[in-house]
């Protein structure tokens, strides 16, 4: 898979506000494209928000160009315990996020998941914490080298 180029300051990125949701394109100068690559976030001013708010980078679908997600998604990597009981397949596996959202996340796991599988997730986790679980149904499983890219999809 090839590595996306690294955009110029002359070009436009579609920015989301982390607190309403707008969406702009906008022409960042060399520092703000800087900030957004390195801390995947900068601070601009929000016409619906009437303050300055954090706004990160908005991912088109590869095919059609068009937002892929309809919440924020973070690149983080956090602890988390994913659980699954079923007849054919039973584990606890503790592995990390790639990214979270309020409605998902995606984690790296060395278990053979399948679309359509339900999975009790614990994000973050810390051992010993006592915090309910929340229900996930896959949504997407591409197999890595050595291990698979599981999405889920928080079931409330």
């Amino acid at each position: 898979m090839a590595t996306p180029a690294t955009p110029s300051p002359s070009e436009k990125q579609l920015l989301a506000c982390m607190s309403c949701g707008e969406q702009r394109n906008l022409v960042l100068d060399a520092r703000e494209l800087s900030e957004l690559l390195s801390r995947h976030e900068i601070r601009q001013y929000c016409s619906n928000c009437q303050t300055l708010t954090s706004w990160y980078g908005v991912e088109p679908d590869r095919r059609s160009g068009q937002q892929r997600r309809t919440s924020r998604h973070v690149r983080m990597e956090l602890p988390i315990r994913v659980r699954l009981n079923a007849a054919n397949l039973a584990f606890t596996e503790v592995t990390h996020t790639l990214n979270v959202s309020r409605e998902g996340a995606c984690f790296a796991t060395r278990q053979p998941l399948r679309e359509g599988m339900e999975v009790m997730v614990l994000v973050p986790y810390k051992e010993g914490e006592l915090f309910p679980e929340t229900r996930g149904r896959v949504v997407r499983v591409e197999q890595k080298s050595d291990n698979w890219e599981v999405s889920v999809q928080f079931v409330r």
